[in-house]
């Protein structure tokens, strides 16, 4: 038994689960555990983000629970990877996380679990309102607000269908279907949650409540993640 992978694959759940820009978690655990690779409660170094994440023993070629690899400079190891080419096996030796193909390897040294930030325990949270979106939806109204320096994105639901606004010199407007929300629910988000959904695809579910902090969840029969993002006050 051992722990293999499909470069590109890993490296997506990589990039999801530890997000992007400011909000880019670069120290964290990989926990090799019995049930998959658990990424628990990374941190942005802002801490206005949070990420989840599980990758299933069945996404692996080969899997093997190797325990906990405590890293830093993951956004490093996510180039490292695109240095292999296919399939890469992964073990640990030592203080050194072995990554190889073939007749090429690299050693990757690890870091003490007493240099990677303690998270507290995720928070249970309660939301007002749930509804699926496609992951390009979400893209084209975030490329939208971009088009508009410091914009803030603000999310609000009606009796079947969410509206998604923007500040700025160019203020648009996306109305998106949820057949299953209420009115009554408005937050708003910054940056922050630009960078924190970037890398995520697929059909997304957005968990919302006014002035709350909001859930992305998005589900593969692959991997698990859920990122929560913290609202930014808007003065009405």
């Amino acid at each position: 038994m051992g722990l293999k992978v499909k470069v590109k694959t890993f490296e997506s759940f990589l990039k999801k689960a530890t997000m992007s820009g400011k909000q880019q978690v670069k120290t964290t655990i990989l926990d090799f555990t019995s049930d998959g690779l658990k990424i628990i409660g990374s941190l942005s170094d802002e801490q206005s983000t949070r990420s989840t994440s599980t990758k299933h023993p069945a996404s692996f070629i080969e899997y093997e629970a190797i325990g906990k690899v405590p890293m830093n400079d993951v956004d490093v190891f996510i180039n490292l990877l695109k240095r292999f080419n296919d399939d890469v096996s992964i073990k640990k030796e030592g203080n050194l996380l072995v990554v190889s193909e073939g007749n090429k390897k690299v050693g990757v040294e690890l870091v003490s679990e007493n240099f990677v930030p303690k998270s507290d325990k995720t928070p249970d949270l309660e939301f007002a309102n749930v509804f699926e979106m496609d992951s390009k939806k979400l893209s084209e109204i975030i490329a939208d607000a971009s088009m508009s320096s410091d914009a803030v994105i603000t999310i609000q639901t009606f009796n079947g269908e969410v509206k998604f606004s923007n500040t700025g010199k160019y203020k648009f407007e996306h109305i998106v279907e949820a057949v299953h929300c209420k009115e009554g629910s408005k937050v708003s988000f910054g940056q922050p949650f630009v960078d924190a959904v970037k890398n995520l695809d697929g059909i997304l579910t957005l968990n919302v409540k006014t002035d709350y902090p909001i859930a992305i969840v998005e589900n593969t029969d692959e991997t698990d993640i859920e990122i929560l993002v913290v609202p930014k006050v808007v003065e009405e």
